[in-house]
């Protein structure tokens, strides 16, 4: 499986859409397959890439990380944000939830993901192999000491993801 860049259907229609951020920026969204992004963005062209949850879902991330760092220009960033296979899958299943695992495709679908997922050290040996040599990587904590919002469902990031920042 291949991730798309873009995977709103109106992206897909139009192929390109810019959107006018304000007067001096442009933000332009394309369509395509992250593992030929330099067919579509010249090298050294994007500031900043991130990748939420969806790094598990790529076929080859070794390949996708590599086009996606190959992008970037001088001091761009890449954001990668995901859930851990080392993690405590208790939790991991409570954030799914009971309904889902009621629908035999949606099982399959989750069960590859969770196969797919990587472990901190897996992410970082992949980050070497490209040749990358300046990155953090920790625990999925966002919030800091921030209290939890009881009026929303509790994250467990910290249990449960990384957060890597690469910068080029």
């Amino acid at each position: 499986l291949e991730q798309q860049v873009s995977s709103k259907p109106e992206a897909k229609k139009n192929q390109q859409l810019k959107v006018q951020a304000d007067e001096e920026e442009n933000i332009v969204f394309r369509v395509g397959r992250v593992y030929n992004l330099g067919s579509m963005i010249t090298e050294d062209a994007v500031n900043y890439v991130v990748c939420r949850n969806s790094l598990h879902r790529f076929a080859n991330p070794v390949k996708a990380l590599r086009e996606m760092h190959h992008t970037l220009q001088p001091g761009g960033k890449i954001y990668l944000r995901d859930l851990r296979r080392d993690a405590n899958w208790k939790i991991i299943l409570e954030r799914i939830g009971e309904e889902r695992w009621q629908h035999p495709l949606l099982v399959q679908d989750y069960l590859a993901a969770m196969a797919a997922m990587l472990t901190i050290p897996e992410l970082e040996q992949i980050i070497r192999e490209i040749g990358i040599t300046t990155y953090t990587i920790g625990d999925g904590s966002y919030r800091g000491d921030a209290p939890h919002d009881s009026k929303n469902i509790k994250e467990y990031e910290r249990e449960t993801e990384y957060v890597c920042t690469i910068t080029k």
